[in-house]
């Protein structure tokens, strides 16, 4: 038995952990047909990406680890891969889960940690005493009751802050001040960091910040390039056009958009063709949110969270 994390991505539409979680499996889009075998699979798409193999990798009995907004689910593999025409993640795997909701801060700071990783797909075994012991827990149906309803209100105040800063008017920022805060979420979040680029070199290859993490044991280092925007109502091509003049060839280098400004399903589709990374203002609210106590305070002044009632309080 293995123990994997699987991170369903919501980056192009659709409130897909919760699918998984309503529908008892998971799934991914990469549509590779994963019941077959791996070599074959290659064999008819060259391309594939090792992290998308992976998938086959997944055996029955294993146990998933899901992250979902604010925890993790956990589940058991009951199933070998099966492509579903009638989804439009075609590779799925059925679940049987045994936990649906796990508040992330009574894991342990190491699995915390491990759970940062931003990619699809993460072996967990070094966990497994861990996450017997959340599945086997007597009181762990009392406080998965506490957690539905936590996360229930938790998503509430998200959605809040959502449409906050959906609106220009609502937040204080200059728009080189607003690409210095989303430098500080993202070194809260995900432990990147780097620096803020000047506008000659922004108009030039697209980005306005440049992040970064090394893994000295495995000799990598992961490079992010980010092009931000603080817009409102929904955003144009014109964003995903300029991070596109950043190399991204390296697979360690990753092109991303931050808006305040929703990105439409055809924005999506174009943001996948041209393998750029979203964030939104839903995602970027679950950040604030997230790591609100840890904000500068300029910060969350710029922010004008408390004029708008209910917010953080």
């Amino acid at each position: 038995m293995n123990y994997w994390m699987f991170r369903v991505s919501e980056k192009f539409g659709g409130n897909r952990v919760k699918f998984c979680l309503n529908n008892n499996l998971i799934y991914c889009g990469w549509n590779l047909n994963m019941a077959r075998d791996p070599k074959g699979i290659l064999t008819q798409f060259p391309w594939a990406s090792k992290m998308a193999i992976k998938f086959t990798y997944i055996k029955e009995n294993d146990i998933i680890i899901m992250p979902t907004y604010l925890g993790i689910a956990i589940g058991e593999v009951i199933s070998k891969p099966i492509y579903r025409e009638d989804l439009d993640w075609k590779d799925t795997l059925n679940i049987k889960w045994l936990v649906k909701s796990y508040p992330r801060k009574n894991l342990s700071s190491k699995f915390q940690s491990k759970l940062k990783y931003f990619g699809t797909f993460l072996n967990l075994n070094g966990f497994s005493h861990e996450i017997k012991d959340i599945i086997d827990n007597p009181e762990r149906t009392l406080n998965q009751k506490y957690s539905e309803v936590k996360e229930e209100f938790e998503n509430k105040e998200i959605d809040l802050l959502t449409a906050h800063i959906n609106k220009r008017n609502n937040l204080h920022f200059q728009d080189r001040e607003f690409e210095l805060f989303i430098l500080h979420l993202f070194e809260l979040e995900y432990g990147l960091t780097g620096t803020q680029n000047n506008q000659k070199q922004e108009a030039k290859d697209g980005k306005d910040l440049t992040l970064g993490i090394d893994y000295d044991d495995f000799d990598i280092n992961i490079k992010i390039n980010i092009q931000v925007k603080q817009h409102e109502n929904n955003e144009n091509i014109y964003a995903i056009n300029q991070i596109s003049k950043s190399d991204a060839s390296d697979p360690y280098t990753k092109n991303v958009v931050v808006s305040t400004a929703f990105f439409s399903d055809k924005l999506k589709e174009e943001a996948k063709l041209k393998d750029v990374t979203l964030f939104g203002p839903n995602e970027l609210a679950r950040i604030i949110y997230n790591n609100f106590e840890s904000i500068d305070e300029v910060y969350k002044a710029k922010l004008n969270l408390y004029s708008s009632v209910g917010i953080l309080k």
